[in-house]
């Protein structure tokens, strides 16, 4: 008769197996986090774009009532849009500015969406007369800034886990447009109607999202070139180099849209 209980030989085939299937369920669950953690860093930068966009579409300027706005010479001669701390009224009330939209800046190999706040003035020089501006270049458009300091916007999604490979618009594969514009396009605007003009900028933002670079930009300079834009694309990697996705911010006269794909991109 067999003596009862289990041999050595036995006890060490289940332990291996146990051992194997603990590592392979290990893997499997860090895999699955992983997984999780970027596509809900992806949700949570694509929910960042819609609610920024929103704001432009409905011309509201965050904490408007701290400011009062005029139009004075920048650093290029043209009279520019420039915030001065108030509390007695506000750019919604002021008639020498309009709030245009917002610019979004992005980093390669970070996760951090830059948003600047982009303002114009409601009239411009023409010779030796002041004229009410009808399209988006006469506002002469600026990043806001108060007193010098940069009322940038830093947003990084809670939950990390995916890095920015680069940054395209339309069919370009070889352009970076780490800075797309979102505004009120003034030519089609009415009390009922509020058409979207969207601009993408050939420029690679600081790390540290020095308003610098992306000033130049929105004000429209020669040094930057900036092109229409119809589809922002935005690739996406993982934490460990793994998988890949990218945001498409397709943009039209009526709106945006965003959109997620799970394909390969670099």
């Amino acid at each position: 008769m067999k003596a009862k209980g289990y041999t050595v030989i036995e006890v060490l085939i289940v332990l291996a197996a146990t051992g194997m299937l603990l590592t392979m369920a290990t893997y499997l669950l860090k895999n699955q986090t992983g997984e999780t953690t970027f596509l809900q860093s992806l949700r949570d930068i694509q929910s960042k774009i819609e609610t920024v966009i929103s704001s432009v579409n409905n011309s509201l300027f965050p904490n408007a009532n701290n400011y009062t706005c005029s139009l004075q010479p920048g650093n290029d001669n043209v009279q520019r849009a420039t915030l001065k701390a108030e509390t007695s009224s506000g750019i919604g009330t002021n008639d020498d500015c309009l709030f245009l939209g917002k610019a979004l800046g992005v980093v390669k190999d970070r996760d951090t969406l830059y948003v600047y706040s982009v303002l114009g003035g409601r009239t411009y020089q023409s010779g030796d007369q002041t004229l009410e501006a009808e399209t988006f270049a006469q506002t002469n458009p600026t990043a806001a800034v108060v007193s010098g300091s940069d009322l940038t916007e830093v947003y990084n999604p809670s939950t990390g886990g995916l890095y920015l490979l680069s940054a395209r618009y339309d069919g370009s594969d070889s352009t970076d447009v780490n800075l797309a514009g979102f505004y009120n396009d003034l030519t089609g605007s009415s009390a009922d109607s509020q058409r979207l003009l969207a601009k993408a900028y050939a420029t690679n933002i600081n790390a540290d999202g020095s308003k610098t670079e992306a000033a130049a930009c929105i004000e429209e300079q020669p040094a930057c070139q900036n092109f229409s834009l119809s589809h922002w694309l935005l690739c996406y990697q993982d934490a460990k180099r793994q998988r890949t996705a990218v945001l498409d911010i397709a943009a039209s006269n009526a709106g945006v849209t965003t959109k997620l794909n799970f394909v390969d991109c670099q």
